[in-house]
């Protein structure tokens, strides 16, 4: 039952760092200069300020998760692969297919 829990955190946190990975790469490309989330700021600076967010969260959360037992990070690792294929099952056949 533990690892049922871990493995669905991990999900979560799969969809939330590669998520948040194709929210900020489409914030970048799609949107004019003028229109981006911060224009002042060049795109390279805001994809590793997305980098480090996404990275340092998903990072600490996966350290709260094991609670010292390997097993259990593994185990969450696998949860979040799952969401990286999902997410990349999703992209190509709503986005790339359907043009959204």
């Amino acid at each position: 039952m533990e690892y049922t829990a871990v493995f669905i955190a991990g999900i979560a946190l799969g969809f939330f760092y590669f998520g948040g990975l194709w929210l900020t790469t489409r914030a970048l490309t799609r949107l004019p200069r003028e229109q981006a989330i911060r224009p002042s700021m060049p795109p390279a600076l805001q994809l590793l300020m997305s980098f480090a967010g996404r990275m340092g969260v998903t990072l600490a959360f996966l350290y709260w998760l094991m609670q010292g037992n390997w097993l259990r990070a593994l185990v969450a690792l696998l949860g979040m692969l799952l969401a990286r294929f999902l997410i990349k099952f999703w992209i190509r056949t709503r986005v790339v297919e359907g043009g959204v």
